[in-house]
């Protein structure tokens, strides 16, 4: 009796235990979250955040580099057919950086080594390529990068 109630209480704690799946694993990694179009076309790759419902531009021949002052970079762009492109707020570009360092991803750069990417105010936001990832700055670098963005 005593054997075959401590086989009934380990069946509930394993179904239990196979029942309770991490969100993590619900959710599929990056899949859930980002959707790349033209993957591995690096003049025309971007990135769908699908919780943001925000598009990126992820290849680097629309990626700039060296940009400080951006104006107009964006809005003049024609990447993967689109010209609706537009500078990031800086908090939507802190929290792609954020999520992408979260889910151990990269995205494509000019420059690999690029720490900082111009926002649409005087503000930097540091890439997942800085110690920082994801930290909002007022400091002009001097240089840095730019990632275009579109509405969904």
């Amino acid at each position: 009796m005593k054997n075959s109630v401590k086989v009934w209480a380990l069946i509930l704690i394993l179904s239990l235990t196979v029942s309770c799946k991490d969100d993590d694993e619900d959710q599929g990694g990056e899949d859930a979250r980002f959707e790349k179009v033209n993957e591995g076309n690096t003049d025309m790759e971007t990135i769908k955040d699908l919780t943001t419902n925000l598009e990126w531009i992820n290849g680097v021949g629309g990626c700039f580099a060296g940009v400080v002052n951006p104006g107009m970079q964006c809005s003049e762009s024609m990447f993967a057919g689109l010209n609706d492109w537009r500078l990031p707020t800086p908090t939507e570009l802190s929290e792609l950086i954020i999520a992408i360092d979260a889910k151990n991803m990269e995205l494509n750069y000019i420059n690999s080594s690029c720490a900082l990417m111009s926002t649409s105010m005087p503000k930097w936001v540091m890439t997942e390529n800085s110690n920082n990832p994801g930290t909002i700055t007022e400091t002009e670098p001097g240089n840095a990068g730019l990632r275009c963005v579109r509405n969904n």
